[in-house]
């Protein structure tokens, strides 16, 4: 009743409430006469609600909310006569020319890679949040995106390597399916009128790599010195780098394990800029190894015995033989 209720329930769940309707998932606290003497005290037919019809034409309590399908189509589902079964001799007469048809139209989905710089506050968005954030920025540039079949449909994206809470990303990209051509400026355009501040689309390009082929990333870090000489704390990292054995913990889906991060500590670059020291990395990265660069922190805290400010920076991707992730 309350899912197809209006805000005149409002009341209703209030004094329910105060007379003790509490737990009422549960049978054993579910008291129906509680609740009927609260839809009498209030004036309210419940049968209004759950035992009438209801036209077409009726404006419904959640007609304002915008949940991305159209009234207009739930009619004609509703309208359409129930699927009887076909013998399969009919289903391949139906289904053929429909496919020739399709064929014949050039119909096709165009797979496009969109690439963004995602910097300032956005770092501390979730790849969960990123997901949400870019859907309904999609959404509303009313882009001609194909949608995902079913009961909840929503906008088919997919994100090459999400970014770790905390860290930026210079060239970051995610794929989504076109329905039809569009320039990429006025793509650029329309997306960057609807994201935060932060998230800015820079280029769109057709995927020349999938993102299973990722195997490193490049990190640039830029530690904070403080109180200290940078040039100081650029020799006593340098010298940390060079311990035959670096031990750190990783947290897995399995548990904590225990690796050797100075087997991954070979291709770098240390400078000094001003007062801090800056770290160009090339780590694992990827579905087979992933090496996330808060590690190296951890090891500075474990091995140096102080904590480092860092802001830490993505700067491209690279598959197995180094080429750049496009």
């Amino acid at each position: 009743m309350f899912a197809r209720g209006d805000r005149r329930l409002g009341k209703v769940l209030e004094q329910a409430f105060e007379h003790g309707c509490k737990f009422d998932g549960w049978s054993d606290f579910f008291s129906l006469p509680k609740w009927l003497e609260v839809f009498e005290k209030c004036g309210i037919d419940p049968t209004f609600y759950n035992q009438r019809h209801r036209s077409f034409d009726e404006v419904l309590p959640w007609d304002h909310i915008d949940y991305g399908i159209k009234k207009s189509f739930l009619k004609r589902e509703c309208e359409k006569k129930p699927i009887k079964m076909l013998p399969p001799q009919t289903v391949k007469k139906l289904v053929r020319p429909a496919v020739q048809l399709v064929l014949k139209e050039g119909f096709a989905l165009k797979s496009t890679r969109i690439w963004f710089h995602k910097f300032g506050t956005a770092k501390y968005i979730s790849h969960l949040d990123l997901n949400r954030c870019v859907a309904r920025a999609f959404h509303k540039a009313k882009l001609p995106m194909w949608y995902t079949e079913g009961f909840n449909p929503h906008a088919f994206v997919t994100f090459a390597l999400p970014l770790s809470l905390g860290v930026e990303g210079k060239h970051e990209s995610m794929d989504i399916r076109l329905l039809e051509d569009m320039p990429k400026e006025e793509i650029i355009h329309r997306v960057n009128d609807a994201l935060p501040k932060d998230i800015r689309v820079y280029d769109v390009t057709e995927p020349q790599m999938k993102p299973g082929k990722i195997a490193y990333a490049d990190y640039e870090i830029r530690y904070a010195a403080d109180e200290r000489d940078p040039r100081i704390l650029k020799e006593e990292l340098e010298a940390l780098f060079s311990k035959d054995e670096i031990l750190v913990e990783k947290k897995t889906k399995s548990g904590i394990k225990t690796i050797h991060l100075n087997d991954h500590l070979d291709k770098y670059k240390m400078t000094v800029e001003g007062h801090e020291v800056v770290l160009n990395i090339v780590l694992p990265a990827g579905s087979t190894e992933n090496i996330n660069p808060s590690l190296i922190g951890e090891a500075i805290e474990t091995y140096l015995g102080y904590s480092l400010y860092a802001v830490i920076i993505r700067s491209h991707l690279y598959d197995a033989e180094f080429h750049v992730f496009a």
